[in-house]
């Protein structure tokens, strides 16, 4: 009976279904679909795992390491961690139901909203692999704007430079520590391997790692340096701007307009109108009198024309020739 009791109790807290795991290193879903896409789609190693990092990432005390949650939910705040992928589909379910949209999901915080055709349903959106092919294939297209990888992770949350070059920051900072720890984790793998041959491995250079840390550091401040200087001088000149302007701008342009126009129409009127293209018959006749009287008084001989007027007519209607009849 005593044997039996403790049975019955031991099963009230037991569920398999709601259990409460502790994460750990081993658990670690997203990195294994990280490094799948990142091979498939030729992205550099460790690249889209420092993105999950950024995205999701929590601190495992037992392992001391930081690992992406695959079941991470974040709407416009920090991100919740969930046990189950069902309850972080339930958890989504219910910010629908309030009418809330802006929803990050899964081991890459895609955006429900942003990116509505990139999951058929939440048991896709929460699959560690499609939610990392998705967020690969969004990367390769910022790649291919940006040609450059490390913009393209800045430009991965948002486009607005102030905003990509500090998220790009500390994507870099995973970049780097995923890429050392994979390299430790090879090293003592390879140290297993060869300890029987009696190969060594060459030992790291702290000296020079210390000296590009810093170099890499010195060239950061600098272009953060450079970053704040141009937000100043386009500060600077909008405001210049600002002062420059007159706040009745807009009605001084219309009455300037106004004055031109009144300009145009009095100039309009003083100004005799111009004849219509083509003449007439009477005034083609007219013109071409004229043209021929000067032709001779000009080219054909002055003299014999003056002289032609000056002796009189008997007959007004006898016809005239340069040198009289």
């Amino acid at each position: 009976m005593h044997m039996l009791l403790s049975l019955l109790i031991s099963l009230l807290f037991i569920s398999p279904a709601i259990a409460y795991t502790k994460p750990n290193k081993s658990m670690d879903l997203c990195r294994s679909a990280t490094q799948s896409v990142e091979k498939q789609k030729n992205i550099p190693s460790n690249l889209l795992r420092a993105i999950s990092l950024t995205e999701s990432g929590r601190w495992v005390k037992e392992d001391k390491a930081n690992i992406a949650w695959p079941w991470t939910v974040a709407s416009g705040s920090a991100g919740e961690f969930f046990q189950t992928k069902t309850e972080a589909i339930r958890h989504v379910r219910a910010l629908q139901a309030k009418g809330i949209t802006n929803i990050d999901v899964g081991c890459m915080q895609i955006n429900l909203y942003y990116h509505p055709e990139a999951f058929k349903n939440l048991n896709e959106a929460f699959d560690p692999y499609q939610n990392a092919n998705y967020a690969g294939n969004f990367l390769e297209r910022l790649f291919k704007d940006s040609k450059s990888w490390t913009v393209a992770a800045g430009r991965y949350h948002s486009s607005e430079p102030s905003k990509g070059m500090y998220y790009r920051e500390k994507v870099i900072a995973f970049w780097n520590q995923a890429s050392k720890t994979e390299h430790d984790e090879t090293q003592f793998i390879a140290t297993q391997e060869r300890r029987e041959t009696g190969y060594k491995i060459a030992s790291i250079d702290k000296d020079r790692t210390n000296l590009l840390n810093n170099n890499f550091r010195n060239r950061l401040n600098v272009q953060k340096k450079a970053f704040n200087r141009a937000e100043q001088m386009s500060a600077q000149v909008s405001e210049w701007r600002d002062s420059r302007r007159l706040s009745n701008y807009g009605a001084l342009t219309a009455a300037r307009q106004k004055a031109l126009y009144q300009q145009k129409q009095k100039k309009t009127l003083m100004v005799p109108k111009t004849p219509q293209r083509g003449f007439t018959k009477v005034s083609f006749g007219n013109r071409r009198s004229a043209q021929l009287d000067k032709w001779r008084r000009t080219v054909a001989n002055p003299e014999l024309v003056t002289l032609a007027e000056q002796r009189p007519t008997t007959n007004a209607t006898a016809p005239h020739t340069l040198l009289g009849r």
